[in-house]
């Protein structure tokens, strides 16, 4: 019924946050015993709010979620302080039987909202558990379910809420005792997420898409830009990729349907003057094709790796794909196919390397990394990989879990 719920409340400040909704927050924070912090996606020039953002997970005793694109994920080591840095939380939020267990009692949500369904799954599975929004604009809230907006710039947010939260001392033990069993949940996550690449390459004479995945960013330049195209690869790099991965800030959009612009929106960074990595599927490659022409002439190293699986492979792993009564009917979706990308590269006078194996990809993105303009890289990888791979993980980390019982004992105090 109209009305059976609240309604939402948006705070806005201009820059600076409303100072009531930063004191009603600290208040929330104190309060909470079970408050995660999760970064969805943000523009690069939030990387100078890292310090601050980190300083929040430290004065709340919070565990922070990081996606990749957030550009928390992949800050250096040495920033984060202490901080509680859960970059493994796709591998221990797709247990069903963790989730259930890990009840929050409070969550804050710094910038865009998460593209992570195992986030996503997770909140929805507790959705008494209130959630607080800070973003620089807008209201990302897709799910209608937020308590409050703050409309302000989240790192200067963070630090006023720090500035409030550490006059009342230490994080009470019961905080420390949560962000533990994240840490614990991380560790087994990491190792089953290992194990499972290592059992799939061995499994395969293909390059898989993990390989591929992790080969990238092993290779991205320090200090560089790290370009993640949707759908499977943005999703591919926060299920794979520990923020030790790499060194880079991460640019991604969403464009009008997710896939629009990738190559010509990449480009424009590197046409900054930043070697820019872009990571991208096949489909996303072939839709925006022409964007390669925004890549001529560029001065800094421009390299777009094109995981090639024959089609659009998300939809493997939703809903559709899980229907063998519509499998008949999933080549509408996937849009398979056996192109090439090299006589496009080739139209625009760019370079192209076919890549079959990780070596192959390694040497050429190396290669590419030293030499201005742009470079194109087909990865060619086993079309069911990816899903493939996601089945194994969860089978391997609820089977960790299981064999550690104390970490599903239902958190709720």
């Amino acid at each position: 019924a109209l009305g059976a719920e609240p309604l939402l409340r948006v705070l806005p400040g201009r820059g600076a946050p409303d100072e009531r909704a930063v004191d009603e927050l600290a208040e929330a924070c104190l309060r909470a015993r079970r408050g995660v912090i999760v970064a969805g996606p943000a523009p690069m020039t939030q990387s100078a709010a890292c310090g601050d953002l980190f300083a929040l997970s430290r004065a709340t005793g919070f565990p922070l979620f990081p996606e990749a694109a957030s550009q928390l994920r992949f800050a250096p080591v040495g920033e984060r302080g202490g901080a509680v840095h859960c970059d493994g939380f796709d591998g221990f939020l797709r247990s069903r039987a963790f989730r259930e267990a890990a009840a929050p009692d409070l969550v804050i949500q710094i910038g865009a909202a998460p593209t992570s369904s195992a986030i996503d799954g997770w909140l929805e599975a507790h959705p008494r558990a209130p959630r607080w929004v800070v973003a620089a604009h807008g209201i990302p809230d897709p799910w209608n379910r937020a308590a409050a907006v703050v409309q302000a710039d989240p790192g200067l947010t963070a630090r006023l809420l720090v500035a409030r939260i550490a006059a009342r001392g230490a994080a009470a033990a019961e905080v420390r005792e949560w962000a533990g069993r994240f840490e614990q949940a991380q560790a087994v996550a990491w190792a089953e997420v290992d194990a499972a690449v290592d059992e799939q390459a061995r499994a395969t004479a293909a390059m898989t898409e993990a390989a591929a995945v992790r080969a990238t960013l092993a290779r991205a330049p320090r200090g560089s830009v790290l370009a993640l195209g949707n759908s499977l690869p943005i999703r591919e790099v926060d299920a794979l990729c520990r923020g030790e991965a790499a060194d880079v800030l991460v640019w991604s959009q969403r464009g009008v349907n997710g896939i629009d612009g990738l190559l010509a929106g990449a480009a424009g960074a590197a046409r900054a003057g930043h070697a820019t990595t872009l990571l991208l599927g096949d489909v996303s490659a072939l839709h925006d094709a022409g964007g390669l022409g925004a890549a001529r002439g560029l001065e800094a190293p421009f390299v777009a790796v094109v995981l090639h699986n024959g089609g659009g492979r998300i939809f493997d792993q939703l809903a559709i794909g899980a229907r063998p009564d519509l499998e008949e009917h999933l080549h509408h979706f996937t849009t398979p196919h056996d192109l090439s990308l090299e006589p496009v590269a080739r139209l625009h006078g760019h370079r192209f390397v076919a890549a079959p194996d990780v070596a192959a990809l390694t040497a050429a993105l190396d290669e590419a990394h030293r030499q201005p303009g742009a470079t194109l890289i087909e990865a060619r990888v086993a079309p069911g990989s990816a899903a493939e791979l996601s089945l194994r993980i969860a089978r391997r980390v609820d089977a960790g879990f299981t064999r550690r019982p104390q970490l599903l004992q239902p958190v709720t105090r």
